[in-house]
């Protein structure tokens, strides 16, 4: 499910849209630094940097643009805005590699929250003395 809401200039409210998304990549390389400190006698991740590089991407987002709320079942993903969903996801999807690179920062903010969730499950049992002086 995605979520989006906002303005793009002048002052163009894009209302609330949530949905069904499909999203595919090609050659697509992350690279984590993760920071462990003690948790007790146990380790935690205490800080997770993430770099995101890809070579394309293909995004579809369903009920793009809703109208009063609903979505419209019989149009182009199910958007109200056919012609702005389109206009959305080309812009996406034609150069994915540098629009990954616009909003890295944003990205990795909501991807490393997952993924410093599942390091921390991943090592919940090693204890501290075998990998902190």
């Amino acid at each position: 499910m995605y979520r989006l809401f906002g303005t793009i200039p002048p002052n163009f409210d894009l209302g609330l849209s949530t949905g069904a998304e499909r999203f595919s990549a090609d050659s697509v390389d992350v690279t984590a630094k993760l920071t462990i400190g003690p948790k007790g006698k146990k380790i935690e991740v205490t800080d997770l940097q993430l770099s995101l590089e890809l070579d394309d991407i293909n995004l579809e987002l369903e009920c793009l643009f809703p109208r009063n709320g609903a979505c419209c079942p019989k149009k182009y993903l199910k958007s109200c805005n056919s012609i702005l969903t389109k206009t959305v996801l080309r812009f996406i999807n034609r150069d994915g590699k540098n629009f990954v690179k616009e909003f890295q920062p944003e990205i990795s903010a909501k991807i490393g929250v997952i993924l410093k969730d599942y390091f921390n499950k991943a090592i919940a049992s090693v204890e501290s003395q075998y990998l902190i002086e």
